[in-house]
């Protein structure tokens, strides 16, 4: 299949892309455990990568190894690198869980429903076996836009803080700016609370209540969860995880859903999950992944689905977003925010003339900027960060 852009900038421990590079390829396959001659391609994969600058995104997937610690062929410090990785894992996801039942309790003792996504989620339903499996970076969780300034007040009342608190009392501006909101509580704690399970603002968050009315209720570790049920789920991790990644690259987003599929196949709706993408304008990117998954890691897509996802047609908004997404993270953010804006005004039925006079508010939110600072100034650091991001890419790839 044709693939856009495959990250070939890498500039010591930073890793950027979409689709893996050959490497990356190897190692998925690798922790999938797709090989019929380990040896031969844990060596062909082991001799493309050096550990002492092993990409992030490619180390996340590291744990997942664990399969081959028995094998005679491997180096003592091959299998001490994989060992030590899992501890650290097991570590840091464990400690991240706790704190996500702590916001759970304290987000349902105060009658908010809400639900983990990404890799807590894949974590609690089963999708990975142990913490040690699946590095996570933060918390997700998942709210109503309706309870989103509830929940807010009640995490801020329990010790979480964010960029640009003072631009709180506008959740209307909040909800059609943004997806999500970062919150952070002390040095190791840190959250990403979203109102929307897609790049998506505005009215369109409402389109999610299918997703709650048909989650599932599950008790992990003692504590009562709301997740997303498989076909939600895989829906998600294809539309959110296949785009561009500045820091690292997102490639564990094909492991996530070969995951669901493999440990949740049998429940999966395929039909309404092509619904569901067609519905949300998410096709292409659904669509690109379903195609990899079943081309190049043989996960059970059915071919009624693959023909299906095939055949739906996507709106030029959704073709362009994902030709936005799937550049370098340099060039595409604020593209990224004008489609984003967009299909909010769209959806709102705003007028050109009133999407125009709201910019400032829209761009104050957007970017969380502090009402002590002008947007001038806040505008102008973000060109100086852009261009440095520039130069490093530019003498990464050189």
């Amino acid at each position: 299949m044709k693939r856009p852009l495959n990250n070939v900038f890498e500039h010591g421990r930073c890793e950027s892309g979409f689709w893996p590079n050959d490497s990356q390829a190897r190692l998925i396959r690798l922790v999938l455990d797709l090989e019929t001659d380990r040896q031969k391609a844990y060596t062909a994969w082991r001799d493309t990568v050096d550990f002492a600058a092993f990409g992030q995104g490619s180390q996340r997937l590291v744990p997942m190894l664990q399969h081959y610690l028995d094998e005679a062929f491997l180096s003592d410090d091959d299998k001490s690198f994989i060992r030590n990785t899992r501890r650290l894992t097991w570590w840091h996801t464990s400690a991240r869980l706790k704190t996500l039942a702590s916001i759970n309790h304290t987000l349902r003792a105060n009658g908010i429903s809400c639900m983990p996504i990404k890799g807590m989620a894949l974590l609690i339903d089963g999708s990975y076996a142990s913490a040690a499996d699946r590095p996570t970076a933060d918390i997700d969780i998942f709210v109503q836009p309706g309870d989103l300034s509830a929940t807010l007040q009640a995490l801020l009342a329990d010790g979480w803080k964010t960029v640009g608190e003072d631009l709180l009392h506008d959740i209307h501006a909040l909800i059609s700016s943004r997806h999500a909101l970062e919150l952070q509580r002390g040095d190791d704690e840190h959250l990403d609370l979203h109102w929307s399970l897609f790049h998506r603002y505005g009215t369109v968050c409402n389109t999610h209540s299918a997703f709650w009315d048909r989650a599932r209720t599950i008790e992990y570790a003692g504590t009562e969860y709301t997740v997303l049920n498989p076909t939600h789920a895989l829906l998600q991790c294809c539309a959110h995880g296949a785009r561009w990644a500045y820091y690292v690259a997102p490639i564990r987003w094909l492991v996530d859903a070969h995951r669901i599929i493999s440990v949740h196949g049998a429940a999966i709706d395929w039909g309404e999950l092509v619904a569901e993408a067609r519905a949300l304008d998410v096709v292409p990117p659904v669509k690109d992944t379903l195609l990899y998954l079943a081309g190049e890691l043989a996960a059970d897509v059915p071919a009624t689905a693959i023909s299906a996802i095939k055949q739906s047609k996507a709106s030029y908004t959704a073709r362009l977003e994902a030709y936005i997404c799937s550049s370098p993270y340099v060039w595409n953010c604020y593209p990224q925010r004008l489609v984003g804006t967009w299909r909010y005004a769209r959806a709102e039925h705003n007028s050109l003339l009133s999407t125009l006079r709201n910019a400032p508010t829209y761009i104050r939110t957007v970017f969380l900027v502090p009402q002590t600072l002008s947007i001038r100034e806040e505008m102008a650091g973000k060109l100086r960060r852009l261009l440095k991001r520039l130069q490093l890419q530019f003498s990464g790839s050189r």
